[in-house]
C-alpha cells in the first residue's frame, strides 16, 4: 500500500512536469518564430503560403486573418520575449520539482496562475477547442501542485 502512494506520488510529479514541460518548449518555439518572423500576420502568412495559392479564400487562413489584430512589431516583439521568458522560467521550476523541491512546486504553481488568465482570454477570442482542453488541464495541474505544497513533507524532500 506505502509502495502504491510513493509510485502515485512520483507518477503524479512526471505528468505534471512532461505536460508543462511540452508546453514551455511550445511557447519558446512560438516566440523563436515569432522574433524571427517579426510579427504573428508574416508568420501566419508564411505558414499557409502554399494554401493561400491554392486557394485565396482558405477558410481557416481567413479565420486566422480575421482573429489577429495588426499589431505593432514593438508589440510583437514584447510578446515573444515575455513568452520565452515565461517558459524559460517555466523550465527552471519544473526542473526543481523533478528534483523534488519544494521551490519547485511554488514557482511552477504561481507561473501557472499567471498564465491561466493568458489562455481564458485566448479562449474567449478565438474560441478553440483544444484551448479549452488546455485550460481544464491546467486547472487539474493546479490543484495537484496545491496538494503537493499542502503536503511537502510527502512529496519533497527539502
Amino acid at each position: 500500500m506505502l509502495r502504491d502512494s510513493i509510485n502515485m506520488k512520483n507518477y503524479s510529479i512526471l505528468i505534471i512536469s512532461a505536460y508543462k514541460l511540452l508546453g514551455a518548449l511550445a511557447r519558446i518555439l512560438a516566440g523563436m518564430l515569432i522574433l524571427y518572423f517579426g510579427s504573428i500576420i508574416s508568420l501566419v502568412d508564411f505558414v499557409f503560403k502554399k494554401e493561400v495559392i491554392e486557394d485565396p479564400n482558405d477558410l481557416f487562413y481567413s479565420f486566422l486573418l480575421g482573429h489577429i489584430n495588426q499589431s505593432s512589431k514593438l508589440l510583437a516583439l514584447i510578446l515573444a520575449l515575455s513568452l520565452i521568458i515565461f517558459s524559460v522560467l517555466e523550465i527552471i521550476f519544473v526542473a526543481g520539482l523533478l528534483l523534488r523541491k519544494k521551490w519547485g512546486a511554488i514557482g511552477l504553481f504561481v507561473i501557472s496562475i499567471l498564465w491561466v488568465p493568458v489562455e481564458i482570454l485566448f479562449i474567449s477570442k478565438f474560441l478553440l477547442g483544444p484551448r479549452i482542453i488546455g485550460v481544464i488541464l491546467d486547472i487539474i495541474v493546479l490543484i495537484l501542485l496545491f496538494q503537493m505544497i499542502m503536503h511537502s513533507r510527502k512529496y519533497f524532500k527539502d
